[in-house]
């Protein structure tokens, strides 16, 4: 029975698709990432990054990630200094090793 092989298929597609384009916070994070590796944002360069982004993502399937759409401004603020904080004794740590 091909021809019902090839219906189950085309059903399956435009479901694909629409999550692809739902997981749009990750494709734009993985354009920016493109356009600063490439150290450039023309467009021809975030256009491509477009493409691999999508390509990734057809080639990768991955679950969508659920975001809210609101961020909570302390533990972004609680995050942040625990970043920094991580950062300076790293820091610390390379100078240590350098030094002695």
């Amino acid at each position: 029975m091909p021809g019902s092989d090839s219906a189950r298929r085309d059903a399956v597609r435009p479901d694909r698709i629409r999550g692809i384009v739902a997981q749009w916070p990750l494709i734009l994070v993985m354009v920016a990432v493109w356009c600063a590796l490439w150290q450039d944002f023309a467009p021809h360069v975030a256009l491509t990054g477009l493409a691999f982004a999508l390509l990734i993502l057809a080639l990768f399937p991955m679950p969508s990630i659920p975001f809210s759409g609101r961020l909570n401004p302390w533990w972004s603020l609680v995050f942040t200094v625990r970043f920094l904080v991580d950062v300076v004794r790293a820091s610390f740590n390379v100078t240590g090793v350098v030094l002695l």
